[in-house]
């Protein structure tokens, strides 16, 4: 099975890095649902609670920053793993906080980019899967977007961080 990936600009801060767990959290959670919320059957809560163990994967370029790795672990919540490329085989990704070419790893596949959640005015990557579209904020930032989404949907495991560095 191809893994689809979830990943942001080179270094991220603490907003990139939370967007890409929620979404990553929001996506595996979406994709193991068993049946429809209707039939009173909900979702494999095993495979929604390990990091890693779903069919998306968030991933980081560069440096992980001083910020996130406190926060993240004050919370018990495991890092993305480093990588430096996005691998070959990779089927999806989607992309949080950014969706400009100058913020990612030369050579970055952006044919397989499907979906695009970031509040920044200025890019150049199109999601290529017309039936998901780019979604941007106009006032907030993507992780509190997708923060709301991962509240509804996972217990509010996640907090709202990305103005930490001003507290």
């Amino acid at each position: 099975m191809n893994m689809n990936y979830i990943t942001s600009y080179i270094n991220p801060d603490t907003d990139g890095i939370t967007c890409m767990l929620a979404m990553e959290r929001f996506m595996n959670h979406k994709s193991t649902h068993i049946n429809s919320p209707s039939s009173g059957e909900g979702v494999d809560a095993n495979a929604v609670s390990r990091r890693g163990s779903g069919k998306y994967r968030a991933v980081a370029f560069g440096n992980i920053d001083f910020t996130s790795r406190f926060v993240l672990n004050k919370l018990n919540i495991p890092l993305p793993d480093v990588i430096k490329q996005i691998p070959d085989d990779a089927e999806k990704i989607i992309l949080v906080d950014t969706h400009s070419t100058a913020q990612l790893p030369a050579g970055f596949p952006t044919d397989k980019v499907v979906a695009v959640y970031d509040h920044h005015p200025d890019g150049d990557i199109i999601p290529n899967s017309p039936p998901v579209g780019m979604i941007k904020s106009t006032s907030e930032s993507s992780s509190r977007n997708l923060q709301s989404k991962a509240e509804q949907i996972s217990g509010a495991d996640f907090l709202y961080l990305s103005n930490f560095n001003n507290m």
